[in-house]
């Protein structure tokens, strides 16, 4: 008697969706760990700079800024 019975669709479709999220699940992650085992072996960082590092000079350029002329731009602006 246990044999005859039939879960009812919505159990059925659950129990799918389920199944095939954890598949998915499985499957994206293992593309992933392929793809960082590959960027990897070519050389790659995990964590890359966010922009090139700034070309090296051997002038040392200072810019300096007298405090009155600094003062005398700022102070109408807020007068």
């Amino acid at each position: 008697m246990a044999a005859d019975f039939i879960p009812p669709i919505r159990l059925q479709i659950s129990v799918w969706l389920a199944s095939f999220a954890t598949v998915q699940r499985i499957f994206w992650t293992l593309l992933l760990q392929a793809h960082i085992l590959l960027y990897m072996s070519l050389g790659g960082h995990l964590s890359p700079p966010l922009s090139p590092p700034l070309p090296r000079s051997d002038n040392n350029y200072n810019i300096i800024v007298h405090s009155s002329d600094f003062n005398q731009q700022l102070l109408p602006h807020f007068s």
